[in-house]
């Protein structure tokens, strides 16, 4: 839980510029005194400095701070720094610094507010408002969201009758408090979120129906194929099969192209040793006619056959 322990208050209201003055917490701190000395302004300095929020009426924070025109320079500072203990039970200090500058244009005075600075410093971590969100952090620290801040704890005394306040303003309120609306808002978006992943695990079971059906064409196509192969194994075996018989019938014919060539030769050969003999015995024949039958018988044997 969180326990405010001291306040700083400088430049603020009626509280003096130039001399910061504070105030110590207890468990049970009672503020009073009389008109204009400065309760409310407490009262509006911490909610401030939790909220960054500017009091009602405050001319954009011109008259939250001290009245530069009753000061000797133009320029008048102010700053709000309370510690106190977060939900973490850590020391926590936050500032917030603003300036008010007066200026005269046309012998009237413009006075320019702007606020300088916030700072969160935690031990020895220190948080600037130009590197973070400090607003956020702080009512992380402080463990109570902005709308309690506003409405209940530090409620300005002129915000008192909010309750009392028309059904819609009322409610928005209560909203706020109650962070109704970020609920409201937490399930609309969870409702959305669950439509879009509805409509995501449609498409998927969609997706996982048609990579059911590819897979079973792609486990047909696979069987398909090693058919295939399986048949071409089969027609290489019948063409080695086909090419060793064919090698076969080669070296046969190659054999009887050989024998046929023999053949002829000796067919050749005979036929001229034929015709070799056709002559002789016509030859023998035509001696035998010319020769008389004295002198064959007179021929040797030798001679005969020469």
């Amino acid at each position: 839980m969180t326990h405010l322990q001291r306040l700083s208050i400088q430049g603020i209201r009626s509280f003096d510029p130039s001399e910061p003055q504070e105030i110590r917490f207890f468990p049970l701190t009672i503020i009073i005194g009389p008109n204009g000395a400065g309760k409310t302004s407490i009262i509006e300095s911490l909610k401030y400095v939790t909220t960054s929020m500017m009091p009602p009426n405050s001319n954009s924070g011109k008259t939250f701070i001290h009245d530069v025109q009753f000061m000797d320079q133009p320029i008048v500072r102010g700053q709000i720094r309370l510690l106190f203990t977060d939900v973490e039970r850590k020391s926590t200090i936050i500032t917030r610094s603003m300036q008010a500058t007066l200026k005269y244009v046309k012998d009237q005075p413009q006075i320019t507010f702007r606020q300088i600075n916030s700072v969160i410093k935690r031990g020895d971590r220190s948080i600037d408002q130009k590197l973070a969100d400090i607003n956020a952090e702080l009512l992380e620290l402080i463990g109570v969201s902005k709308a309690v801040l506003n409405n209940v704890i530090f409620c300005h005394q002129e915000d008192i009758h909010w309750p009392l306040s028309e059904g819609k303003i009322l409610k928005e309120k209560f909203d706020a408090i109650f962070g109704s609306v970020s609920y409201s808002k937490a399930l609309e978006s969870i409702k959305k979120l669950r439509d879009e992943e509805m409509i995501n695990l449609r498409l998927l079971e969609k997706d996982v129906v048609f990579t059911q059906h590819i897979c079973k064409e792609v486990d047909a196509r696979r069987k398909q194929v090693a058919e295939e192969k399986s048949k071409i194994e089969m027609e290489k075996e019948k063409l080695r099969n086909l090419e060793s018989k064919i090698n076969q019938l080669d070296s046969r014919i190659n054999d009887l192209i050989e024998d046929e060539q023999y053949a002829e030769t000796v067919s050749k050969k005979i036929s001229e040793l034929i015709g070799s003999i056709d002559e002789k015995r016509k030859y023998a024949n035509d001696i035998g006619k010319n020769c008389d039958q004295t002198e064959l018988i007179a021929l040797n044997r030798q001679q005969v056959d020469e």
